[in-house]
Parts: C-alpha cells; sequence; structure tokens
C-alpha cells in the first residue's frame, strides 16, 4: 500500500508541476477520439470526415472548457443527423435540448462522464464510469452518465436504421420517419435498461461508499456491481433486450477491476489505524471516525 501511496504521490506531484500542459493535452484527446467515434458511427456527411476540420476542431477545444467538448459533440451529431434528414435532426435534437437541461442544472461539472460514457460503451466495458462515478461523484452523478448512454445508442441506432430512414424521408414520410426513430431508438429497451443498471450502479455506490464501516468503498464496489448484473440478468429477460449475459458478466469484471485500482489511489486508507474521537459543545456531543491514509512522503519518508 505505501508504494502504492508514493506512486500517486509522484503522479500528483507530476501533474502539479505540468498541469498547464497535461490538461491541454488531455482535453484535445478526449475530443479527437469522440469526434471521430461520432464520425465512424455516423458519418453522413463527408466533410465532417476531413480530418483537417477534425484536428482543428480537437485543438479548439483542447483551450476551451470541457463542457464545450459536449456542445461540439452534440453538433456533429447534428450535423451528421441533418445530412441524413431534417426529420432525424430535430428528433434528436430535442433529445439533447432535454439532456443538456438536465445535465447543466443538476451536474455541470462532470462533462467528462458524458464524453467518455459512450467511449467506454464502444469498447465494451460501459460499467467503468458509472461505478467510478459512485465513488467520485455524487448520486446525481446518475444524470452525466445516463446522457452519455443516451447518445451512445442514438449513434448506434441511427448508424443501423441510416438505409430505412433515407427511404422513408424521400417519399414524404416524415411522420413515420419520426415514429421510426422514436421507436428504433428512444424506445430502444437494450437502451431502456442500461440507463437503469447505469443509474442504479451509481446511487447505490455513492450511498454504500458514504458508510461509516470498514472497507465501505470496496463493499460499495462488489455490491453495485453484482446490482447491476442482477438488473441485467433479469431486465434482459424481462424487457427482452438484446444483451449478452455472458458479455455482460465478463464486462461488469472488467470494470470492477479497473475501478478497484482506481480505488487503491483515490481512497487508500488503513483501517487498522482508524481513531475514535469524542468531543462536545454547548448543544452536541460529537462522535468522530478517523481513518488514516497509507502514505508516504516522496521528500521526507514515512508519514
Amino acid at each position: 500500500m505505501e508504494a502504492i501511496s508514493e506512486l500517486r504521490e509522484r503522479i500528483l506531484e507530476i501533474y502539479s508541476r505540468l498541469e498547464m500542459y497535461i490538461n491541454p493535452v488531455g482535453h484535445f484527446i478526449l475530443a479527437l477520439v469522440s469526434i471521430i467515434m461520432i464520425n465512424s458511427g455516423l458519418g453522413f456527411m463527408d466533410k465532417l470526415s476531413n480530418p483537417i476540420i477534425v484536428i482543428v476542431v480537437a485543438i479548439i477545444a483542447a483551450f476551451l472548457p470541457l463542457n464545450f467538448t459536449i456542445v461540439i459533440d452534440a453538433l456533429f451529431i447534428l450535423l451528421h443527423m441533418y445530412d441524413l434528414s431534417i426529420q432525424v435532426a430535430a428528433v434528436v435534437g430535442m433529445v439533447f435540448l432535454i439532456m443538456f437541461v438536465l445535465y447543466f442544472r443538476f451536474t455541470p461539472k462532470e462533462a467528462i462522464a458524458v464524453v467518455i460514457t459512450p467511449i467506454f460503451f464502444a469498447l465494451k466495458i460501459p460499467y467503468v464510469v458509472p461505478l467510478a462515478l459512485g465513488f467520485i461523484g455524487s448520486p446525481l452523478s446518475f444524470i452525466s452518465v445516463c446522457c452519455g448512454t443516451v447518445v451512445y445508442f442514438i449513434i448506434k441506432g441511427i448508424d443501423n436504421m441510416s438505409s430505412q430512414l433515407n427511404a422513408e424521408f424521400s417519399v414524404e414520410g416524415a411522420l413515420s420517419g419520426i415514429k421510426s426513430v422514436i421507436d428504433n431508438v428512444l424506445n430502444n429497451k437494450t437502451m431502456i435498461l442500461l440507463v437503469i443498471v447505469c443509474a442504479l450502479i451509481v446511487v447505490l455506490a455513492n450511498v454504500i461508499k458514504r458508510l461509516s464501516f470498514d472497507f465501505s468503498w470496496q463493499v460499495a464496489l462488489a455490491v453495485s456491481g453484482i446490482s447491476g448484473l442482477i438488473v441485467i440478468i433479469i431486465g434482459s429477460s424481462v424487457l427482452d433486450a438484446e444483451i449478452s449475459i455472458v458479455g455482460a458478466i465478463v464486462s461488469m469484471i472488467i470494470s470492477m477491476i479497473l475501478v478497484f485500482v482506481m480505488q487503491l489511489f483515490v481512497h487508500n486508507v488503513d483501517y487498522s489505524r482508524a481513531e475514535y474521537v469524542q468531543f462536545e459543545d454547548e448543544d452536541y456531543i460529537y462522535y468522530v471516525k478517523a481513518i488514516p491514509r497509507f502514505g508516504v512522503d516522496v521528500r521526507r519518508g514515512s508519514r
């Protein structure tokens, strides 16, 4: 544990020295990957796939607040949708408007969750983000994860039904086309189930890790991950969702391992040295449980 704490201290030290360079580079990579994913998943407007445009937009995003990356990604998606059909763009635009209202109202500081959730879905380990936010976010963080989940399924759903949409909208089938978008994307049972699972994981992990018993973070990881799997297994049967149970189990295990490693850096505490402190004032008596972190001062040795 001391080795992990020492590595953590060194990473933080390096980051504090190079923060002004690391942040823009990180924003650039995040924007670049998300735009490439959108272009490869949709690709209806060829001009947006121009490497020069992609790189220039990513460079601009690198020097703007992370929330602008969400706006840029949304604009790319809407432009692709517009090239496919103005009706599709209108429906998706309304969905984005609702999500933005919820996101900017309740979780405006969690832009990275909205951006990376579709990326982790594409990597087949979507549960990393809700598990991680369960520990470093708040119960309302489920809004960010759910927004990212909806974005992923919009991209995937529209791509799968693009030929059908082109045919319908070309022969004055606007209303039936809009209904088709709503039925195949917004009423997607797999998406609805995974939105529920992601929200459950975030809330469960956040509630349990706040409890005062020893190893609450580890218990929260296990309970939220297993609960998510149970809901997936039951929900996929009830809703007839297209989810591979074996794939979900493997994905959840990998996600839990990755988040467990993250915990070692974020919440590296020594429960064997826990102390209980009692003090009082005129109105209350306070009972405090203090748990020291494992830690090694890189310059001065153990602390």
